[in-house]
């Protein structure tokens, strides 16, 4: 037996072999003592493998699918007003006759939390991709959200019913692989490091880090994003800072709309002259003409 745990537990690669034994805190020689060990050593690097293997074949719809399922899910948790609170207390009475209470923020609740892992993978419909002039692919969502009043994102739009099943689908494996990680790391309000090593791992692998720089403040180029300009607070999509952000692009569409109305006016007026001078012109030739 000893013989096949060794075989065993060197089947995965190198990397999974150490990261095991590094966390158990054990050697390759206390595996081969026991069949306990034995056991625990197959089906820990099994485990380990399996959440370290790729979510679907295709790299670029990991990552595209990876940062939209975090997306929703901090946008969704923003929504909830922090007047809501759900009850943690114990049910039984105090000596006094009273029965504690343990109140916490629903938004971070594992209860709201499990209810939004079932279907936020949903949204995936709502998300498109494309590629860019330098060959970079980009997935964005291109729907507005109710705080968006600003036409749909449609400028650089790739939709496609394939491309949004692929999404839905890495979404869902993502979310079932890591649901218990993912429910943790809200409540204890780690995520943000947590998805960045989640999501950064698949977007190395497709080399699209540029995804997920909104998380770092930054644009798709790397550029600083000034507050205002961005819907993403401390590295989160905020429904708060999405109205606000949508409401100054209305603000600058309203004032572009004038000036180019102004524009037209101006153009259309000029045009106008412009066709009253070559008639006054064409006349003023017939006249001499018929002089002559």
């Amino acid at each position: 037996f000893e013989h096949i745990c060794v075989r065993l537990c060197r089947k995965p690669t190198t990397s999974e072999v150490v990261f095991f034994f590094q966390h158990c805190g054990v050697t390759m020689d206390h595996c081969t003592r026991s069949k306990f060990l034995a056991v625990t050593c197959v089906s820990m690097l099994v485990a380990v493998s399996a959440k370290q293997d790729p979510v679907t074949s295709d790299k670029n719809i990991n990552c595209g699918a990876c940062k939209g399922l975090f997306d929703e899910l901090d946008y969704l948790i923003s929504k909830v007003p922090d007047y809501k609170k759900i009850d943690l207390g114990s049910q039984r009475m105090d000596s006094n006759g009273n029965m504690p209470q343990k109140l916490k923020s629903y938004a971070r609740s594992e209860v709201h939390l499990t209810e939004l892992l079932e279907d936020v993978c949903v949204e995936m419909k709502n998300y498109s991709g494309f590629t860019e002039d330098d060959g970079r692919t980009i997935y964005h969502r291109y729907q507005n959200r109710p705080e968006e009043k600003t036409p749909l994102k449609l400028g650089k739009f790739g939709w496609s019913l394939e491309t949004q099943g692929k999404l839905r689908l890495a979404c869902d494996m993502i979310s079932a692989e890591f649901d218990e990680e993912i429910i943790e790391s809200y409540m204890e309000e780690k995520e943000i490091e947590f998805k960045k090593d989640l999501c950064g791992r698949y977007c190395k692998k497709a080399n699209m880090d540029y995804l997920l720089y909104p998380w770092y403040g930054l644009d798709e180029e790397g550029n600083p994003l000034a507050e205002g300009e961005t819907e993403y607070v401390n590295g989160r999509v905020n429904a708060e800072a999405l109205a606000i952000k949508n409401k100054k692009e209305l603000e600058a569409k309203r004032k572009q709309d004038k000036l180019d109305k102004k524009r037209e006016r101006k153009e259309k007026q000029q045009k106008l002259r412009e066709e009253k001078r070559a008639q006054a012109d064409a006349e003023f030739a017939s006249a001499m003409k018929e002089d002559l």
